[in-house]
Order: structure tokens, then C-alpha cells, then sequence
């Protein structure tokens, strides 16, 4: 397992209170996982465990891939090292989308 990294979306699942007044959010993330399929599988369990439902994922690739052609942004740096067995997905900041309702106000 290495860690992978990897932008996921998603919108609040039904009878869950974390996103409510939400339409959904994004969020960096990373995992130790076998390969992207794995990455996939590991982040959607993780994020329903958040409260969300994965819709979209991007980006998704191994850490080290981004180390060899560009510089590794500090989030990622500081999500990876808290990668380990017991914690195998990390998440960065949760950014929601607004309710449809405060987009009419």
C-alpha cells in the first residue's frame, strides 16, 4: 500500500445531519490504498462515514508521482504523514456548496 491522493465530491446522505443545509462539498484527500480502484473504494466508505455520498472524484493519483514533476503542496505533506494503518484516509478541509436557498437571498 502507498499513499494516493485525490479531490472528491459529494452530496449529504439522506437522514445524516453533518451536510444538512448543504447541496454538498469537496475535499482533498489522501489514502494508503493499492491502486486507484482501492483509492476509490477506501475514500466513498470514509466520506459516508462523514456523512456524504462520493459523486465525483479527480486527480487521483500515488504522492510520489506528484513529488517527481512538481513540488507537493504543504496539505498533502501534512495529510500523508498522518497516513498509517489505524488511519488509512485523511481529509483536508471540508469546502460545502450552499443550500439552493441562499442562492434566491
Amino acid at each position: 500500500m502507498k499513499p494516493w491522493r485525490g479531490l472528491v465530491e459529494g452530496i449529504p446522505l439522506p437522514g445524516r445531519d453533518e451536510f444538512a443545509d448543504c447541496r454538498g462539498a469537496f475535499v482533498n484527500v489522501v489514502a494508503l490504498a493499492r491502486d486507484k480502484d482501492d483509492f476509490v473504494q477506501l475514500v466513498s466508505d470514509a466520506l459516508a462515514d462523514e456523512g456524504l455520498r462520493a459523486t465525483e472524484f479527480e486527480d487521483i493519483e500515488p504522492v510520489h508521482t506528484r513529488r517527481l514533476f512538481r513540488s507537493r503542496p504543504a496539505w498533502m505533506i501534512a495529510l500523508a504523514n498522518q497516513l498509517n494503518t489505524d488511519t488509512p484516509v485523511v481529509f483536508d478541509t471540508f469546502h460545502v456548496f450552499e443550500s439552493e436557498e441562499d442562492d434566491d437571498g
